[in-house]
């Protein structure tokens, strides 16, 4: 069992096997350390030691280095947390107990699926929208205005689609969803309207629009520490999937991605096959927020998460092997 090293943290491991060590100096941290420590230190701390943190961090990456309180900047490779939440998080990396509500045994269909996996062997393949990246906001405001000006320079006289008629129906890579709102007279300025949102989607996104859901990026750098191979697939079209790829350097985790307009004529069961293929999985596990996800991962075989924080509408998950309301949550479905 590893370690928990506290500098400037008052901590005490409420009734678990786990020890703690209370560090005044990095000499404590130095006798201490193993690559499966767990260290927890005030950000004022941090900042004082950033460098010699950093370095263990990189030196030593399974190491988990969490940063308790305050609103100072932290590197992205660093865990924050609040106090509150140190409990959890010593759970988490520990990977002992379970913490999360398991009414459907999911966590327990998990082990099972996973069982005697090695990390080259097991194969994550999440969808972007919904599930890696918060873009509704962005996606709705670059249609807005591109709706109103298509509608003002052909004259239509009707609201411009809300939130509500148009987010539920992206994702899906089922015809075209500018077509569907314009009218008759009007759908040969599909494409137009199509280019004038890329274009606003370019702009709002150079503009800093859209974030990463909570605890994307701590997790996705967990899994790639761990030796886990990640794909990452879309059925969005190759002008809206590489600007959002681009503006949150998604490249950076996945070993590989694909969206739909890469590959024409197929759909997104294909692209999921296609990386199982690429990576010789024989375990892989789709993660996505929509029901095209789960089904596209049921006909590849995958263990199936389904994302309830993402944009799918009631039920469209319930035929998932398992459901999260966290992204971070995952990690106790792969846990080792």
């Amino acid at each position: 069992m590893a370690q928990i090293l506290t500098w400037d943290i008052d901590y005490t491991a409420a009734e678990e096997p786990w020890s703690v060590v209370r560090c005044e100096s990095r000499k404590t941290i130095e006798d201490y350390l193993t690559p499966r420590s767990i260290i927890l230190l005030h950000a004022d701390r941090f900042c004082d030691e950033q460098l010699f943190f950093m370095l263990i961090r990189m030196r030593l990456p399974q190491t988990a280095i969490a940063v308790v309180g305050s609103d100072t900047e932290i590197p992205e490779i660093i865990d924050r947390i609040e106090e509150c939440a140190i409990e959890d998080y010593i759970r988490t990396r520990m990977i002992r107990e379970v913490v999360l509500d398991d009414p459907r045994g999911e966590i327990a269909a998990a082990e099972d699926f996973l069982k005697g996996r090695s990390s080259t062997e097991l194969l994550l393949v999440f969808d972007m929208d919904g599930t890696v990246v918060r873009s509704d906001g962005f996606t709705y405001e670059a249609m807005r205005i591109g709706f109103e000006q298509i509608y003002r320079e052909e004259g239509i006289k009707r609201p411009v689609p809300s939130y509500e008629e148009l987010i539920p129906r992206l994702g899906l890579g089922k015809g075209s969803v500018y077509e569907h709102f314009l009218p008759e007279s009007s759908r040969h300025r599909a494409d137009d309207l199509r280019d004038l949102v890329r274009g606003n989607i370019r702009k709002l996104l150079e503009d800093g629009a859209g974030a990463l859901f909570p605890s994307v990026e701590t997790t996705l750098h967990r899994f790639m520490n761990d030796g886990i191979r990640m794909a990452l697939v879309s059925n969005s079209p190759s002008g809206y999937f590489y600007p959002v790829v681009d503006r949150f350097r998604l490249g950076r985790f996945f070993d590989a991605i694909l969206c739909m307009e890469d590959r024409p004529g197929k759909d997104k069961a294909d692209m999921v096959r296609e990386m199982q293929e690429r990576f010789g999985s024989s375990r892989t596990v789709m993660v996505g927020d929509r029901y095209v996800d789960i089904d596209s991962g049921m006909a590849c075989g995958c263990f199936t998460i389904g994302c309830a924080y993402g944009f799918g509408l009631d039920g469209e998950l319930d035929s998932a092997d398992a459901v999260i309301e966290r992204f971070d949550q995952i990690a106790f479905l792969i846990k080792e």
